[in-house]
């Protein structure tokens, strides 16, 4: 987890409010958070299997805030 230390914490944040958004609120499977992460690309590797780089996943989750803002 080299680099994505300050990410973790406001990633996963913003993982569980766009699901709370697609899903409501209820218990997500795995399948359904993997779904809301793989739509707004915050997968930590890329399709390579590599970790993304810090500005990478940076990006990703601004453009996935303000989708969430936005609505």
């Amino acid at each position: 987890m080299k680099g994505f230390g300050k990410l973790i914490k406001p990633r996963e944040m913003l993982i569980k409010a766009l699901c709370k958004e697609k899903f409501g609120d209820r218990n997500w499977s795995a399948i359904e958070m993997l779904e809301v992460m793989a739509e707004n690309n915050l997968q930590r590797y890329t399709p390579m299997g590599r970790d993304k780089t810090e500005k990478q996943l940076q990006d990703a989750m601004t453009v996935a805030y303000n989708k969430l803002n936005h609505k």
